[in-house]
């Protein structure tokens, strides 16, 4: 099972663009200047587009199906909750907010809200994006309305993000900065007419509803799979089992010296992850240096700032090589009742 078949790929016909090309026309929404009295105050005025749009945001949901991801251990029931894994996801056409723009809703397009104190406030964070110079959303420059883009999570613009509860359902209204600089995020620009586009302007100016579509978090953990049907435990390829705890796993997300760096732990022993030692890869202690700062991405599993790739050899061991070479083996996320099913078809 690919992540594009697990994640919402339901479509729906594009609505085209508002008078003001800042997001669809079914979903924009301008706010009069006597509505902004801070983030939440201007915000409240969105919710009579939730009930004019309710019949499309169930008719999304009903749709969107989930991938099963872990973040790692819980600090608390909170922090646990707001760092799942998550799709945005415009009702519109159901396209997911990527960190280059709206796009396909794969495992490229899941985020985090990483909490980073009351100093830092949380990051927008690629769930899987293993370089630190593009792991978060950054609002670039100032102004009435500002570009995004991947970027360092030490950027001024990628600590102040924030997920606002539109009053129903599942709808979230993406928000930058505090007080009167509160920024919310829109799709398109005034500036561009490219639809798929993403900006901030003022909240009083415009805001886009995105539906928040969750990954089940701690109840499952996930299977990387190749694409003959084995499953890697951490330092070898064998059959995959959802019974097999060596098999299961999770993704676990710190922050160090201000970049967003992540561990592959095992879901049923959070105690134990993945580390790389030369071209070893074994199952160690999560507080090992080498247990940090792995990645997927286009199938490829990734050490050290994506410079070296998990690679399979013919009996089925694994090491890690230069990504350079090649030979990487293609790894799939999959859920284990789904990779269950597969087997049994």
């Amino acid at each position: 099972t690919t992540p594009q078949q697990e994640s919402p790929t339901c479509r729906a016909p594009w609505k085209g663009p508002s008078a003001v090309p800042v997001a669809p026309a079914a979903l924009h929404v301008s706010l009069s200047a006597n509505a902004a009295r801070g983030k939440r105050a201007c915000l409240s005025r969105i919710m009579v587009l939730t009930r004019v749009t309710s019949a499309l945001v169930l008719l999304a949901l009903s749709l969107a199906s989930v991938l099963v991801v872990s973040t790692g251990q819980k600090k608390s029931k909170e922090k646990s909750r707001m760092s799942a894994p998550f799709w945005l996801q415009d009702a519109a056409d159901m396209s997911c907010l990527r960190p280059e723009g709206f796009g396909a809703c794969d495992i490229d397009a899941l985020w985090i809200l990483a909490p980073r104190g009351k100093r830092f406030g949380s990051s927008l964070v690629s769930f899987l994006e293993g370089d630190p110079k593009t792991s978060c959303l950054e609002r670039v420059g100032g102004g009435k309305e500002s570009a995004t883009r991947p970027a360092s999570c030490n950027k001024a613009g990628a600590k102040r993000w924030d997920l606002l509860h539109g009053g129903e359902g599942s709808i979230y209204y993406v928000t930058e900065g505090e007080g009167k600089k509160t920024h919310c995020l829109v799709r398109g620009s005034s500036k561009d007419p490219a639809r798929n586009l993403v900006s901030t302007m003022e909240c009083r100016k415009g805001a886009s509803p995105l539906l928040r579509v969750p990954t089940q978090v701690n109840s499952e953990g996930f299977l990387l799979q190749t694409i003959d049907g084995k499953c890697f435990d951490g330092e070898s390829f064998r059959t995959c089992s959802e019974y097999d705890r060596s098999q299961l796993f999770g993704i676990g997300l710190q922050f160090s010296g201000g970049e967003a760096t992540r561990s592959l732990f095992h879901f049923r022993n959070p105690e134990a992850c993945v580390n790389r030692s030369g071209k070893k890869v074994v199952n160690g202690d999560c507080k090992s240096k080498s247990a940090m700062d792995w990645s997927l991405e286009d199938g490829m599993l990734m050490h050290a700032k994506n410079k070296y790739c998990l690679v399979r050899l013919r009996d089925d061991t694994a090491e890690m090589r230069p990504c350079k070479d090649n030979v990487y083996e293609y790894l799939d996320i999959a859920s284990p009742k789904q990779s269950q099913a597969a087997a049994a078809a």
